[in-house]
């Protein structure tokens, strides 16, 4: 990981530069360690910002490395900045990668909930719904998180 590290920073390729840097603190997360994995998103993500954001993976990247800091966030009880990152993400996917949209509409509803923002995290599970009632559910339950998720926030336990 560090060499590939060593030689993305050789190539300026920034956009890459974070991408690797995302997967560095993904094996931190797995492995439990919180406090590197955080550092290791915050730099990814500082990254990211300065790169070229018309390059053909930014937006991508870019995205992926807010969620998974928002999660990590939100794992640690800190609700308020995972909304923040999360709600970054979001306009982003909206725009540029629809498929993170249910991905990033769980993180949302979850720290919503965790906060008591009921009202918020209610929107969110209609939004969610009616999405499931156009189909788009499959996608959604790819993702591990929202297979777990999805049946406490639409209401079926």
């Amino acid at each position: 990981g560090l060499k590939a590290l060593e030689l993305y920073r050789m190539t300026d390729d920034r956009v890459a530069e974070g991408a690797l840097l995302n997967s560095v603190a993904c094996i931190h997360e797995v492995l439990g360690d919180l406090d590197r994995a955080v550092s290791t998103y915050e730099a990814a993500l500082n990254i990211s910002r300065a790169s070229d954001q018309d390059g053909p993976n930014w937006h991508a990247n870019h995205a992926l490395i807010l969620i998974n800091i928002a999660q990590v966030r939100s794992s640690r009880k800190e609700h308020l900045l995972a909304i923040s990152l999360a709600s970054e993400a979001l306009e982003i996917c909206r725009e540029r990668v629809p498929e993170y949209v249910p991905h990033v509409l769980i993180a949302l509803a979850s720290s919503y909930a965790e906060l008591g923002m009921l009202d918020d995290a209610d929107t969110l599970r209609r939004k969610i719904g009616l999405g499931t009632e156009l189909g788009i559910a499959a996608g959604m339950l790819s993702l591990p998180e929202a297979a777990e998720a999805l049946p406490g926030l639409l209401g079926k336990k």
